[in-house]
């Protein structure tokens, strides 16, 4: 039972997991495989062209449709998962592939476009069952790191090393700028190009380094890691590459309101569109959201979230900020999903709100907790977390000259391109979860105690 209330109508993530048909990828998850379940969503509508395309080195004759784009058909259909998908709206460069020798970004092409093209991708860069010079290139400089982005900018390499086979440092850079590093190891991705087309700046320096020091046999030496032939290969799998038997696809609907009051959701016709498993919104799930539901800024400790008097729900009401869930569809893939969540009335009472802190501040300023607009610490307490360090009145008092200015910050995130995904499958009583984090035991712990 949950702790932090009563599950209406029978609802819960077990039921939610469950009754969607065992295996659930939710949010982000770029759409897997058909599954049998897809055959029974009706096709009338849906504009279908057959197309010959090959894809390295391989011809393909295949029946796509029409929304899908080269990415989709890349993964889902020719099951080529090296190519990634990042932001899916051209910024970041994970999906990079090679379209007839040209660099382009294969979540901005339809599936239909490319046909009568050749297409390359990173598992197409292997000569004879051996890493391309430029593969090994960046196995020894170390160039993939978490490995996201790599096969997008082995893709983006290969393009500017076809152009031109001694190209300079500027145009390396030039040719790869359309490709994000998360890891920011954008150095030695150019030095593996520039290793392979001669043109790097020689090393005068003596094999020690200059050190005076003996280079020895173990430490010191470089050392590929030890994943780097799969991150290059584009073998290494990822939380979003991962697809099972009967697996169906969950996405979000969210507030176009900054603050607003959900006074009724109808979700008939989303429920009964074909390919639909199941839809749920605040009134069927009022779960309190296990990780990051409290305040105070330490989200990962255990006694603070027993404590804490904030607590947010999976989908609130009312709404706090534009993009804060409302319902969650799963359906048979994406491109269903998605059409469903155009389907869900949502009835909204606008309530006022402010965008500045000083404002949220005014004795008169809108409510976003029922106790006012001040964030509680860890001890549940309205008061500032303030961190002192020497007599700062005295500092002031004994300088030349005082500036006054207003600063302001935000969460800044680094343009990590892998995305927030979630797989999660049910069998008999036990629940295994593919996700991306660096917090496992934290996931653990929270989905346990939610369950």
């Amino acid at each position: 039972m949950d702790k932090h209330g009563p599950i209406a109508d029978g609802w819960s993530r077990r039921t939610f997991l469950k009754g969607a048909g065992g295996t659930l990828a939710v949010a982000t998850v770029a759409p897997g495989e058909a599954t049998a379940m897809a055959s029974e969503v009706a096709q009338e509508a849906v504009a279908r062209t057959q197309i010959r395309v090959i894809v390295n080195g391989t011809t393909h004759r295949v029946e796509v449709e029409d929304r899908w784009t080269l990415v989709e058909l890349l993964r889902d259909h020719l099951h080529l998962t090296g190519t990634k998908i990042g932001c899916d709206r051209g910024e970041c460069g994970a999906c990079t592939v090679l379209l007839d020798g040209r660099a382009v970004y294969a979540c901005s092409q339809l599936a239909p476009w490319v046909d009568g093209t050749e297409i390359t991708t990173v598992e197409g860069l292997e000569e004879g069952g051996r890493l391309s010079p430029l593969q090994q290139a960046f196995v020894d400089g170390n160039g993939p790191q978490c490995g996201f982005c790599t096969s997008g900018q082995l893709m983006s390499a290969t393009a500017v090393l076809a152009s031109n086979g001694a190209p300079t440092r500027a145009e390396i850079q030039q040719g790869m700028t359309g490709n994000l590093c998360r890891c920011s190891n954008y150095n030695a991705l150019v030095e593996a190009v520039e290793a392979v087309a001669g043109t790097a700046a020689g090393d005068a320096a003596a094999d020690d380094g200059g050190s005076g020091i003996s280079t020895l046999a173990t430490v010191g030496p470089p050392t590929a890691r030890v994943d780097a032939v799969e991150r290059v290969t584009g073998r290494a799998t990822y939380s979003g590459d991962v697809t099972l038997p009967g697996m169906v696809y969950g996405r979000v609907l969210r507030s176009p309101h900054p603050h607003a009051r959900i006074r009724r959701i109808d979700v008939s016709r989303a429920e009964a569109l074909p390919g639909v498993t199941a839809v749920i919104t605040h009134e069927r799930a009022p779960i309190v959201w296990g990780a990051g539901s409290v305040a105070g800024g330490r989200q990962y400790n255990d006694q603070v979230k027993e404590i804490t008097t904030q607590r947010r729900h999976l989908f609130n009401n009312p709404v706090r900020f534009v993009g804060d869930p409302v319902a969650a569809v799963a359906a048979v893939d994406r491109h269903v999903a998605e059409e469903a969540l155009g389907l869900i009335d949502v009835d909204y009472e606008l309530l006022p709100f402010v965008l500045e802190p000083e404002a949220a501040l005014e004795p008169d300023a809108p409510k976003v907790w029922p106790e006012g607009n001040l964030s509680p610490d860890v001890e549940n307490r309205h008061e500032p977390m303030v961190t002192t360090l020497g007599d700062v009145d005295a500092g002031f008092a004994e300088a030349d000259h005082v500036f006054e200015e207003r600063y302001s910050t935000a969460f800044v995130h680094d343009a990590q391109m892998e995305r927030r995904t979630c797989l999660a499958q049910w069998e008999g009583d036990k629940l295994t979860v593919w996700t991306p984090t660096q917090g496992i035991s934290n996931c653990h712990r929270d989905i346990a105690r939610s369950l």
